[in-house]
């Protein structure tokens, strides 16, 4: 069943009836990412490889007396944490991308207003001392003055 509550498709009324226990259930906004969890075991097998590969070479080019004075034993582990951590990684990145998403509400808004264009002169002229501070502050002022009036409304300024 497909879960899309971002598609015009489904009926959400509906949907919230006969699927109650969704409506605070988690849930994904790309669950495509998590097929990248699937990752985490080739990963895992590849490191596998990599430790018993590198374990073979050192067993081709020095006997084991020797191997213990050039590489020390705790590397492996430090190399296992590494691991671990990296992996960790990938299973939270993964899990991020996806958009974990918890609980949702539908609201729908009716807005009405205008659309409103400031034209604010910024030449030097404004900045004449004739209106305490200046015209440039004054005119400032104003525009948020204007802005503090309006709700709803979109205001675009050009300077």
């Amino acid at each position: 069943m497909d879960h899309d509550f971002c598609s015009d498709s489904v009926d959400r009324s509906n949907y919230i009836e006969q699927y109650p226990l969704l409506e605070s259930a988690m849930s994904f906004a790309k669950i495509n990412f998590l097929f990248v969890i699937w990752m985490l075991p080739f990963l895992l097998v590849l490191f596998i490889y990599g430790s018993r590969r590198r374990q073979r070479i050192l067993s081709d080019f020095c006997r084991l007396k020797e191997r213990s004075v050039l590489v020390p034993e705790n590397r492996s582990f430090r190399r296992w944490i590494k691991v671990t951590l990296i992996l960790i990684a990938v299973l939270l990145i993964t899990v991020s991308l996806a958009g974990p998403q918890y609980g949702y509400s539908w609201e729908e808004i009716e807005q009405k207003g205008v659309d409103l264009i400031i034209a604010l002169d910024c030449s030097r002229s404004m900045l004449a001392q004739d209106i305490q501070p200046n015209r440039l502050e004054r005119a400032k002022r104003e525009i948020y003055d204007l802005l503090a009036l309006l709700k709803g409304d979109r205001v675009g300024l050009v300077a």
